[in-house]
């Protein structure tokens, strides 16, 4: 029994040695405070809560287990991986759903949006590119630097809507907007604009006989 204790203390204090624990420790504060967010916006939903938390955990693991990967290992996948990433973002186009735009493929245990895996091939295929040069880069170079980054910016710019702003309401704003329907998901239109309403402030009351309930953040 102590020999097993002993080979996972072993492993433990070894996985610790190899991460950047101030790295580590931003990347949680940042979690902890969306998921602060999120449950505040969804009505204190915990069935959110709770999926995003294993979201969470699972982007964790995995980003663990890149690390693993010797940096030539990745260098040499690395026009594989971004060229596999375009393929989604063509997809997406004809199979797409979404309440706001096309974004997402839904894979039956989860919805994938093909845009968030372009944000890490994108800079590695550019380093990839730019690493095989003398730096800094001169002119030859640099249109071919930009079809990389014009590839998938392309692509999500054909998709029918790069995204909607949201905002909260004000409690008296809310009730007067949707007169006593649940505001949450609906879309609202200011000066031109589309915005996407993700909660509702509880009510303040008055200060100096002015309305605290009226607002738009």
């Amino acid at each position: 029994m102590n020999t097993i204790l002993r080979v996972l203390a072993e492993l433990v204090l070894r996985l610790f040695r190899s991460i950047d624990l101030p790295l580590l420790a931003a990347l949680l504060a940042l979690m902890g405070i969306g998921l602060a967010t999120l449950y505040s916006a969804s009505n204190e939903s915990t069935r959110m809560l709770a999926t995003q938390g294993a979201y969470f955990g699972i982007g964790l693991g995995m980003l663990w287990l890149a690390s693993r990967l010797p940096a030539h290992v990745l260098k040499q996948f690395t026009p594989a991986v971004y060229v596999g990433s375009l393929l989604p973002l063509v997809l997406v186009l004809f199979v797409g759903s979404g309440k706001y735009g096309n974004h997402w493929i839904n894979l039956g245990v989860f919805n994938f949006q093909p845009s968030e895996l372009a944000k890490l091939t994108l800079p590695m295929m550019l380093a990839w590119h730019l690493d095989r040069h003398r730096l800094p880069p001169t002119p030859s170079v640099l249109p071919m630097a930009l079809l990389i980054i014009a590839l998938p910016v392309g692509l999500i710019l054909l998709q029918k809507d790069l995204g909607t702003a949201v905002l909260v309401l004000g409690s008296e704003i809310g009730e007067k907007l949707f007169e006593g329907l649940d505001p949450l998901g609906k879309e609202v239109t200011i000066r031109g604009l589309p915005y996407r309403v993700i909660g509702v402030a509880e009510r303040r009351g008055t200060l100096f006989g002015i309305s605290l309930d009226k607002f738009a953040v």
